[in-house]
């Protein structure tokens, strides 16, 4: 037996009611179970229970042994003594609150069907990958798109989370957030926490005063990152050289990125980050307000067109520095744009929507993930193997949110599809 799983039984309330009866011998109407509660303190609070004709109000703890309370130390807790019924798979000790009165215990492993706790095991101890696969046809179809639409907004909603944090560091300054959030999206998995240093060491304020020259922009990102300084003379390298050490003067620039922070194994040409950085460049030279543009577009394609801007000629025939490429460099792609949309812009409206309380800018995130085209990764072919596929990037960043907060974690108890399961 599980402690979720008991969680599970007494938020659901499935047990035989009827036959519930306190380890005194006292029968116990559930009025209100309580809420559930995710942060430190007792399971349940504001339950609501009538013992002997006598209604209590308080909180419910959740234990697979009584004894459980004391190994917790719950007995010397002080925000305990509030607790007004002790649920628990097995009584195999008598417990008292700190105030030294005893707690009613309810006693479950009598009280609850032996065909659920199959279901449970069925989903929670599953070897697949995705538990619930076998039994996916039990789930009506209108079930697995509200399960999938939830997990959008939840994942919209744990995403901003991280924006607002961000929000904080940068001292409430919503355009250097986005700044920080694309420099880190441009970097990917791989490059993604270097080029948020690169983000740190040249603020967004410092980036926007020249965002009339690509050419200071491309000298103070390549500068700042260490590569310019390693790179093989030509003379563009000598070009930017010129121009950084005297952007550097003028703004008291002394620190650099070590250029061995900067990852170029196993990666795509394409995904380099001497190119991305050159990418990047070519987007803030071409916009004063990264949050405006991120936040106010009036239509996608504008987006993509802004995300996709040429860069400077020599990255037009190179990669990296020095080594000329055999063929033309492609722009940057519409893939990649597309993740620049998801996982930077759609968080970033609905990290505004939460803190203007604004409703318009969390329905404009759902719309632009409705309108890109879904993800390909090792979690979407997962999902695809049990026979749901992504239709739009809204669906894959929820499958995604599936997999991660209730798969992976064999979570089934709290997912809308493994609760229809267990329903059926």
């Amino acid at each position: 037996m599980q402690e979720s799983v008991l969680h599970f039984i007494w938020k659901h309330q499935y047990y035989n009611i009827s036959k519930s009866v306190l380890d005194s011998g006292d029968s116990v109407i559930v009025l209100a179970q309580g809420i559930s509660n995710l942060n430190a303190g007792p399971d349940f609070g504001q339950a609501k229970l009538k013992i002997k004709n006598v209604e209590w109000n308080g909180d419910v703890e959740i234990h697979i042994k009584s004894s459980d309370w004391n190994a917790h130390k719950h007995q010397f807790d002080k925000a305990y003594n509030k607790v007004i019924l002790h649920v628990v798979w097995e009584k195999d000790k008598e417990v008292m609150r700190e105030d030294g009165t005893f707690l009613p215990t309810l006693e479950l492993n009598k009280l609850v069907d032996k065909k659920l706790l199959v279901k449970v095991d069925s989903l929670i101890n599953s070897i697949a990958t995705i538990s619930c696969a076998s039994q996916l046809e039990l789930v009506s179809e209108i079930t697995i798109i509200d399960t999938i639409q939830k997990a959008l907004v939840k994942r919209l909603q744990r995403k901003a989370q991280v924006v607002i944090k961000e929000l904080d560091y940068a001292k409430g300054d919503w355009e250097e957030v986005a700044y920080r959030q694309y420099m880190r999206q441009m970097g990917m998995k791989v490059n993604g926490d270097t080029f948020y240093d690169l983000a740190l060491l040249l603020p967004y304020k410092l980036i926007r005063k020249y965002s009339h020259s690509l050419k200071s922009i491309e000298a103070l990102l390549f500068g700042a990152s260490g590569l310019l300084h390693s790179a093989k003379e030509d003379a563009y390298i000598k070009e930017l050289k010129k121009e950084y050490e005297h952007l550097a003067v003028k703004h008291g620039l002394n620190r650099k990125l070590n250029p061995a922070q900067w990852k170029f194994l196993r990666l795509r040409p394409s995904n380099f980050p001497t190119l991305r950085i050159a990418q990047v460049a070519s987007l803030l030279s071409s916009s004063t307000s990264l949050f405006k543009l991120f936040t106010e577009f009036l239509m996608e394609e504008e987006l993509f067109q802004r995300l996709g801007n040429k860069t400077s000629s020599y990255w037009k025939s190179h990669y990296r520095f020095s080594a000329e490429a055999k063929n033309k460099v492609p722009v940057f792609g519409k893939t990649s744009a597309d993740l620049v949309l998801l996982n930077v812009v759609a968080p970033l409206l609905a990290a505004y929507s939460l803190h203007v309380d604004g409703q318009k800018y969390i329905e404009r995130a759902v719309k632009l993930a409705e309108h890109l085209k879904p993800e390909q990764n090792r979690i979407l072919k997962e999902w695809k193997a049990v026979g749901i596929k992504a239709k739009s990037g809204a669906e894959s960043q929820a499958l995604i949110e599936l997999y991660n907060e209730h798969c992976k974690n064999k979570s089934c108890l709290t997912c809308g599809i493994g609760f229809s399961i267990i329903n059926n």
